[in-house]
């Protein structure tokens, strides 16, 4: 599975702008004008297809009529089946406070999630690749409540997720198996208020993991604030770190095993968005300035290139922004769109597989209600690229 990023973008400018990347392939748009569909995240099975996970609920009442939808879609863009997600088989609806936390698809072409349906009580649910939701089971053995930032699976079968313990806002991350059963927990004080953004497993079966600390009700406001990278071994122990300032961070492994970090340095509403390398080691190779705008805060996120180097995509202030990278960091290509109107944009999720790149978020296209009132109906929307 490749890495990710997750944006939700406005309006339709985006979308004729998309089509003037390089290597650009499709855009199809998922929903109807009897519900708001919010894009959660996505993976993608041997054969290509991608499963997305989607929240519904009713036009213009945030909190009403939540659903979970498993979609399959396959490589032409077309949706193909339709899952339903249940807290238990005797609710028509999921809380209004629930929330999917990550998803992975299995060898067996099954499908685990990781479920808020209580806030901070995460759950593990298992779809079977026929439609069948198996397994509901809430993680037991928490102490305090918990929040997931992302689910990553580990070279032994199991899988980490990460975030932070909501009281004292301390790092955490724990290891988990296929039926929620705890293997370790831990959690970080560094003194400040921490939190795991990314992160991803290594061949030797541990773990890179980015964390931000400060003040993070800064994070959208500016900081300051540090990034760290820290290198772990398979049962949470801490290796080796670095730090810098920044906040944010996307980490991808690319080509010759290095790792590669995108970050923004900034402190304030300006952007300066940096990648930075490192080896297996955490010793740093290289580094380059991606942007520098006066204002923006757009999260970048990067995905390794099959052939070498990597994708990064972001926002460069109001332009969707993308540019392709060789393995030390020179820019092959870059690509900047029309700008776009709206409310303020954080992520977009990217998955791989060979040379084919798969972008999901949510948009806002105008429709009009059964009276004619015009209204915005967010959907899910997915794009494909073909980078060489």
């Amino acid at each position: 599975m490749g890495y990710v990023l997750l944006v939700a973008s406005p309006f339709s400018a985006f979308s004729q702008a998309l089509k003037e990347w390089p290597g650009f392939v499709l855009e199809q748009q998922y929903g109807d004008n009897q519900a708001c569909y919010e894009y959660k995240t996505m993976g993608i099975t041997e054969k290509g297809e991608l499963i997305i996970a989607a929240l519904s609920h009713s036009i213009g009442k945030s909190s009403s009529n939540h659903r979970f939808w498993l979609w399959t879609i396959n490589k032409e863009g077309k949706r193909i089946r339709e899952v339903e997600v249940k807290a238990s088989q005797a609710d028509e609806k999921v809380p209004s406070y629930s929330d999917i936390k990550g998803l992975t698809i299995l060898e067996n072409g099954d499908v685990l999630l990781v479920v808020d349906f209580m806030p901070s009580r995460p759950s593990v649910v298992v779809v079977t690749k026929d439609g069948k939701q198996v397994l509901t089971k809430e993680i037991a053995g928490l102490e305090r409540s918990i929040s997931i930032s992302k689910l990553i699976p580990t070279k032994d079968g199991n899988y980490l997720l990460i975030g932070y313990e909501d009281q004292e806002l301390d790092l955490f991350a724990m290891k988990i198996d296929g039926t929620g059963k705890i293997l370790w927990k831990k959690k970080w004080d560094m003194g400040k208020e921490e939190m795991f953004v990314d992160g991803l497993a290594t061949e030797d079966s541990g773990f890179i993991l980015v964390g931000n600390s400060g003040d993070l009700g800064k994070i959208l406001m500016g900081g300051p604030l540090k990034v760290s990278v820290g290198k772990y071994t398979a049962h949470g122990d801490l290796i080796t770190e670095k730090t810098f300032q920044g906040r944010y961070g996307s980490v991808a492994r690319i080509s010759g095993g290095s790792y590669v970090i995108a970050y923004d340095k900034s402190n304030s509403l300006s952007q300066d968005v940096w990648v930075k390398a490192f080896d297996v080691t955490l010793k740093e190779l290289w580094q380059t300035q991606l942007i520098a705008e006066e204002q923006g805060i757009a999260h970048f996120t990067l995905a390794a290139v099959p052939s070498g180097g990597l994708l990064a995509v972001g926002w460069k202030a109001a332009w969707p922004y993308a540019a392709r990278m060789d393995k030390k960091g020179n820019r092959l290509w870059t690509f900047q769109g029309e700008p776009v109107k709206g409310d303020g944009v954080l992520k977009r999720h990217i998955v791989s597989r060979n040379d084919e790149f798969f972008m999901a978020d949510t948009v806002y296209p105008q429709s009009v209600d059964s009276s004619g009132k015009p209204h915005l109906c967010k959907k899910v929307r997915l794009m494909k690229l073909t980078v060489k």
